[in-house]
């Protein structure tokens, strides 16, 4: 699972680097200041064809947790991750694979240190480029209507893939994308599966963080992002 994300990195800077993708880029989102860590129901900066604008590609923020366009007020499932073996064969899925594609920008990911499903509340694991790069996340988007507002709300989840050597206790990571990978995946008419695969080992490192970083009660922080050694943590969990 990818249960939150960072973007550390400068509006200017991520400007620049959608700009990587060689395409007629939109600016349309708010003023974002660097990101520590981006929880399920934030908005994060995303990058998609606009078909209404002769094709050029828009860089907005949308909403992490994807929200079907049938879903009513009470609608309580969360979206945020999609696995890739299951694309074609999900009636959720499968429709946004020929016209919801996008990316989204990132700098880091963090995963519990826990086998999806298990019960209780560990520390975290942080996963980054070893240049501390940002990267492309392969996501799925939909346009939805916000049922309490009526306003028209992106939002999308990050598509998972077979996890690399670095992942530690997980057996799938998010799906890193270059930009020959990304501009494949906004660009071409059939959804481009062969470009879902896991990054490289020899580009990804990942770290235990202290447990700041899983507690909601605590305001995100540059530490969060920071390695600690299991002696080291004090935990705020239990």
């Amino acid at each position: 699972m990818c249960n939150a994300k960072s973007l550390r990195k400068s509006q200017d800077e991520i400007v620049q680097f959608a700009m990587t993708l060689n395409l007629a880029v939109e600016n349309r989102h708010r003023e974002f200041k660097p990101r520590f860590r981006i929880y399920p129901n934030e908005r994060h900066f995303l990058v998609r064809i606009d078909p209404a604008n002769s094709g050029n590609a828009l860089l907005e923020t949308a909403i992490f947790n994807l929200r079907p366009p049938y879903a009513g007020v009470d609608y309580k499932t969360q979206h945020t991750n999609a696995r890739d073996d299951r694309l074609g064969s999900s009636k959720l899925w499968r429709p946004l694979l020929r016209k919801g594609r996008a990316v989204v920008i990132a700098d880091g990911w963090y995963d519990p240190e826990k086998v999806a499903q298990a019960k209780g509340r560990v520390p975290w694991s942080f996963y980054q480029r070893q240049d501390q790069g940002m990267f492309f996340l392969a996501v799925l988007f939909t346009d939805a209507v916000n049922p309490r507002t009526g306003e028209i709300i992106s939002t999308y989840a990050v598509i998972k893939t077979a996890a690399n050597s670095v992942i530690r206790i997980h057996n799938r990571m998010p799906a890193l994308l270059d930009v020959d990978g990304a501009k494949r995946w906004l660009s071409e008419p059939e959804a481009p599966l062969e470009a879902i695969k896991p990054a490289p080992s020899s580009i990804v490192e990942g770290f235990r963080v202290h447990d700041d970083a899983s507690n909601p009660h605590i305001s995100e922080h540059a530490g969060m992002v920071s390695p600690v050694d299991d002696q080291s943590l004090q935990s705020s969990l239990f």
